[in-house]
Order: structure tokens, then sequence, then C-alpha cells
């Protein structure tokens, strides 16, 4: 017969899994993930509830005001404020789309020179109050109310360092379950399935620890993120938060993904479409990191 002729085999297995969390000490419940048997759901508890500061870099526009928008309306963790960061010469037009919209718990930040995303972030958790960080890009949509919840769950772990959730296109498809470096390549995990679908083993729906996680939603505490001094400014457009990622691992902290948070993406709209012409040598630093990352400097 199939799984679902054996309810009490499932329930057996959720047992097991709540018996071996007791022993380790871990307080969290355990459930059927994704209504699939044999698939197991671990919600750790949470002790507290931190201030989060969502840092989002931009240049503003409509873009953000309909990401900006989702937040308010999808988001029901009430402890999180929210911090913009824009290079100098898009600040003041930011204040004032943040003045015109209304939202309350808006900063502000500001870093010198031409555009540069991993500066941005950077700026941002400079002025930030909260003691866990979400970086997000400004062209997102949140879809689940309980996202910052689910994100630390994982994030508040002693041993995890980064956590990230599935980032999907609008209409469902996945852009990426988390990221894989392969030949000194960043591959996304599960690219163009729905979102909903099992994938090859289960992957997409499996919460796992993978080499990295995109920067398109990214949670760290501030406590990780100033221990490795934050984005590295050598990256401007992209690798930063993969570089990040690295030497977080180094620390021997883990990068979760989990698809229980599913963010969507409107690829190639908000802060980070514009065109770079040095990616090729932004490729070679890249590789030049990672090379240093895996012998531990």
């Amino acid at each position: 017969g199939n799984s679902s002729s054996k309810p009490y085999a499932t329930q057996a297995g959720i047992r097991a899994v709540e018996q071996h969390l007791k022993r380790i000490g871990v307080e969290a419940q355990v459930s059927c993930a994704h209504g699939r048997d044999f698939r197991y759901k671990i919600d750790y508890s949470l002790q507290e509830e931190p201030l989060v500061s969502l840092v989002i870099p931009t240049k503003g526009g409509s873009v953000l005001g309909e990401a900006l928008e989702a937040i308010a309306s999808s988001t029901s963790y009430s402890s999180y404020e929210i911090v913009l960061s824009a290079d100098e010469g898009h600040v003041s037009s930011l204040r004032g789309q943040v003045d015109s919209l209304g939202f309350g718990r808006v900063v502000v930040a500001s870093y010198a020179g031409e555009y540069n995303y991993s500066a941005a972030v950077n700026a941002g958790a400079d002025v930030a109050s909260g003691s866990y960080y979400v970086l997000l890009h400004d062209d997102i949509r949140i879809t689940s109310t309980t996202w910052l919840e689910d994100l630390l769950r994982h994030c508040m772990r002693g041993d995890v360092g980064v956590v990230g959730p599935m980032i999907c296109d609008f209409d469902g498809a996945i852009q990426q379950a988390g990221l894989f470096l392969v030949g000194g390549e960043v591959v996304p995990s599960s690219p163009g399935l729905y979102k909903d679908l099992p994938g090859y083993a289960y992957r997409p729906l499996s919460t796992q620890n993978l080499s990295a996680v995109s920067g398109v939603c990214l949670m760290t505490s501030k406590v990780v993120f100033e221990s490795v001094r934050g984005l590295d400014i050598l990256f401007p457009r992209i690798y930063g938060e993969i570089d990040y990622c690295l030497k977080v691992r180094n620390l021997g902290l883990l990068v979760v993904y989990t698809p229980e948070v599913k963010v969507e993406h409107r690829q190639g709209e908000g802060f980070r479409s514009v065109y770079d012409a040095g990616i090729l040598s932004r490729e070679s630093r890249f590789l030049e990191s990672l090379g240093r990352r895996a012998c531990g400097g």
C-alpha cells in the first residue's frame, strides 16, 4: 500500500522526532510537513520577540512602495523596523517618498559614492536598532503573515548564522531554493519548478543546511554580522551575500534554507537591476574569496 494507508507510521515518526528533540533539550513542535507523509516540520519555540531590522537597499520608486505595502499588510510580527539605504544622490527623494507613504518605523540611511549593494547593506546595518537583520531586495512581495517568526525560529538557534527562504517568481515558479557552490560557480537549487512540487528527493520542500542563500531575503543576527564585519564592499553588485555566507560558515555556523517561508521576487525590476560592466572582475574576486574561505582564510 501507499504511505497514506499507514497514518500510524507517520505519527510514530513525529513522536520519534519529538523524543529526540526532548533528549537534546530543544523546545519545538513537530508536525507533518506540507501535508506529506513521513516529511516532518520542526517549529522551534520562540523564547522572546527581539527587534528585527529589515534592511532594504533601494533607490525608491513604485516597486519599493509596493514592497513596503506588502510588508505592512502581510507581517504579523510586531517588533520590526524598516531601514532603507540609498546612495547620497537618492536620499532626498527617498525621504520624500517615505513621508508621502506615511509608514511608521522607517529609518533612511545613506552611503557615499556610486552604486554599491554591499555598502548599502552595511550603511543600513550601521543605523539599525534590531538584534536581527533581514536583508531584503526592494522588488519583493511577502505572502506569509508569519514569515518573520518562521525565519527567527531558525536564526535564534545557537548553531545557525544565516537563514533564507524559498525565492519564487510572482507566478509561483522557483527562482532558487537555496544556493550550491559547484566548481566555483553559484548554482540555484530547483529553478523553474513550481513552488509546491516536491522536486528531486523533496529538496525544495525540505529545510536543510546549504552553502549559501540569496540576499533577496536573508536573516542574520547583529552579533554574527558584526563578527564578520558585514558585507565586503569589493562586491558592489553580486556575490556580496554569497561571500557573507561563506564567512559565516567559517565561524562554524550553519546556513539554513527553509521552504516554510516563500518570498516572491520581481527579478530585474529593483535596486540591483542596473547593468554591471565590471561583472567579470567581480567573478574573479569571488573565486579568489572562495579559495580563501575554503582554506579558512
